[in-house]
C-alpha cells in the first residue's frame, strides 16, 4: 500500500482548518528535523505523523521522508516514497504535474547520484530537465 493513499481525505476543510493543521504538521516536520541526527527512526515517525495530520499533498514532507529513509539505510523505501509520487501526480493538472514532476525527478538524482548509480541518474537528470522546459 502506498503512503499517498492513506493520506487521501475527502473531507471539506475551511480555510482556518487547513491553516490549523499545517502549522500542526510544521510543528512535527520540525521536531522530526531536531531528531534526524539523535533518533533517525523517531524522526521519520514524525513526518509520517505530519503527512497523516496536513490533508493536502506536501511534496517537501514526503521528500524528507525519503531523505530520511535514506539516511537510515532504508534506500529501497526512500526510493519507493519517490516513485510513489511520480504516480501519485495528475496529468490533469498539467501545470501542477510537469512542475511536480520535475521536483520529484531532481530528488530522485541526488539520491541515486549518492548511491553511486549513475547510468539512472543520468537518464532521470534528463528527464528532470525535460519537465524543467
Amino acid at each position: 500500500m502506498s503512503i499517498l493513499s492513506s493520506n487521501k481525505k475527502k473531507k471539506q476543510y475551511s480555510e482556518e482548518e487547513l491553516q490549523r493543521l499545517f502549522d500542526k504538521s510544521q510543528k512535527l516536520i520540525k521536531k522530526a528535523t531536531s531528531l534526524k541526527n539523535k533518533d533517525i527512526n523517531k524522526a521519520i515517525e514524525l513526518i509520517y505523523k505530519a503527512i497523516d495530520t496536513y490533508p493536502k499533498k506536501d511534496l517537501d514532507h514526503y521528500f524528507k521522508l525519503a531523505g530520511y529513509h535514506h539516511k537510515a539505510g532504508e534506500k529501497e523505501r526512500a526510493y519507493k516514497v519517490l516513485y510513489d509520487l511520480l504516480n501519485d501526480e495528475d496529468i490533469e493538472d498539467i501545470f501542477h504535474y510537469q512542475v511536480n514532476l520535475s521536483k520529484i525527478y531532481d530528488k530522485l538524482t541526488i539520491l541515486l547520484y549518492r548511491d553511486q548509480r549513475f547510468i539512472e541518474y543520468i537518464d532521470f537528470s534528463l528527464i528532470s530537465g525535460y519537465y524543467d522546459l
